[in-house]
């Protein structure tokens, strides 16, 4: 049932002419499917820690020494950024923890900038509430998905247009 509701979500997307439709229609058709009381299942402690230790190695063999070697000092500036946004993010959920009577680690899994599986497993392990972290996540993604074609149309218009006025200069 799982299977034909998403391909059915991934279809609808694609005739809606929505960015990312065999991403974003299935998943809004198994989150409306999980909303409607049918799942999350249970799955055992073990399974949960073999997600993370696969995920931990598959995103970690993706990483190639002639690729850091090659990439210089873009390598540092990617570590500060990384850091930088960490602990921007981290200290604005920590605030809205704050503010709301929320528990901090909640808010900072809600807030981190990374994957939703990997947020919703990290939430299983500490005990924290994963429907909750997924739904912060989810609105992040239905958010900026479906805007990213507008948003690099306008970057495209500013690039031509300084090119432009950078050709008339000289």
């Amino acid at each position: 049932m799982l299977l034909a509701v998403g391909v059915a979500g991934a279809w609808l997307f694609r005739l809606l002419r929505i960015a990312n439709p065999f991403f974003l229609g299935p998943l809004a058709a198994s989150s409306a499917l999980a909303a409607l009381g049918f799942g999350p299942f249970f799955y055992p402690s073990v399974i949960l820690a073999a997600a993370q230790i696969v995920l931990g190695v598959w995103l970690g063999s993706t990483f190639r020494r002639d690729l850091f070697q090659a990439a210089g000092r873009l390598v540092m500036a990617s570590i500060l950024a990384t850091l930088a946004l960490l602990a921007m993010t981290s200290g604005v959920a920590v605030a809205i923890a704050f503010t709301l009577g929320l528990d901090w680690e909640l808010m900072v899994l809600s807030a981190a900038p990374g994957g939703v599986t990997e947020m919703a497993l990290t939430a299983k392990f500490l005990g924290q509430d994963v429907a909750l972290i997924t739904a912060f996540h989810l609105t992040r993604i239905f958010i900026f998905i479906p805007n990213i074609p507008w948003i690099i149309g306008l970057i495209h218009r500013y690039e031509k247009q300084r090119s432009k006025d950078a050709d008339r200069r000289d």
